[in-house]
């Protein structure tokens, strides 16, 4: 965001009286540095709390302001009864949208001189390729190389749990 900022220097030459420079500048600042506006809203001051039951059946603080500044009092406490507390909607949150695994492949490294090739079919627009790994070949088809690698990365994983669980 860009905004001016008035920039003013004192000079002091040769012990005569300090000289003010000043000039403005363009220049940019982040939203947060810059001053909110003067006729923005702020909360009025807390007179009393009062612990309310949520939907859930936890209690919630709710706040009262002053009469005269607080003419929605009923509104605000029928909204705060009337769902779930904060806690409460931050885990139902958290359930509808699971994170996503940062790292497809963190199972480990494969294992020394294992080898990938792929090759690009343009009709069909896959990618077919095989990952070898001491004689045993995997194969697969997918769209993308990344994908293909996974796949097959999964598919040596796979049997590698299956002859650990044989033995």
């Amino acid at each position: 965001m860009w905004c001016l900022v008035r920039i003013t220097r004192v000079r002091v030459v040769n012990g005569t009286a300090p000289t003010r420079l000043s000039h403005t500048k363009r220049t940019w600042q982040a939203p947060f540095m810059i001053a909110k506006h003067p006729k923005q809203r702020q909360k009025p001051p807390v007179v009393g709390i009062e612990e309310v039951v949520c939907v859930c059946g936890h209690k919630a603080k709710f706040e009262h302001f002053a009469d005269k500044q607080d003419k929605y009092r009923e509104q605000r406490r029928t909204k705060i009864t009337s769902r779930p507390c904060a806690q409460c909607r931050i885990e139902a949150h958290k359930k509808a949208h699971p994170k996503k695994q940062k790292n497809r492949f963190s199972q480990g490294r494969l294992p020394h001189g294992a080898t990938f090739h792929a090759t690009y079919d343009a009709e069909s627009k896959k990618w077919t390729g095989t990952l070898t790994i001491e004689g045993t070949v995997f194969s697969d088809q997918r769209g993308g190389v990344w994908k293909l690698m996974g796949e097959l990365d999964k598919k040596y994983r796979q049997a590698l749990v299956l002859i650990e669980s044989s033995t």
